[in-house]
């Protein structure tokens, strides 16, 4: 168990060191954003309830009450059901599906789905597009060198 625990460790770690170095284009904030449309903390219920949910990005926390999706995140986001913000530099996590399309950190769920991604993603069902680090059951990068795997599927 020990061993496992570090492994798991070693690849948080590796992972967060790979997401560190994404293209700065997809870290930055919009150029178009004010300092009046972002919030640190945001609640969402339904597609579109709240409003802002789908206009204002966070930096900070967006949580999903059982359902989250819209801006961009700088942070983390954490839903019951459902997180699907379209771009996630951060922490991604649900109890039951996580979507983005594109990611920058870490995306945990019983099923993921990415288009873009640059870090790690562990569930039971995990889907990418490009470069990945996967982490589950049943694992899959459409464009990887092995385009499904058992337990663990890389490319870097």
């Amino acid at each position: 168990m020990k061993k496992f625990c570090l492994a798991l460790i070693a690849v948080f770690c590796i992972g967060a060191l790979w997401a560190n170095e994404a293209p700065a284009q997809s870290q930055a904030a919009p150029a178009n954003q004010t300092s009046e449309n972002w919030t640190i903390l945001q609640l969402g219920f339904l597609p579109g309830a709240p409003t802002d949910m789908l206009t204002d990005p966070v930096y900070g926390v967006k949580i999903g009450a059982p359902i989250s999706i819209g801006a961009p995140v700088w942070g983390v986001e954490a839903s019951v059901l459902y997180s699907g913000s379209e771009d996630v530099n951060g922490i991604q996590c649900s109890l039951v599906y996580s979507e983005a399309k594109n990611l920058n950190g870490l995306q945990f769920s019983i099923v993921n789905f990415v288009q873009n991604c640059c870090g790690i993603q562990i569930g039971v069902i995990n889907s990418a597009k490009d470069k990945t680090i996967q982490l589950g059951l049943i694992n899959h990068i459409e464009n990887g060198p092995l385009p499904w795997s058992i337990i663990f599927n890389c490319n870097l």
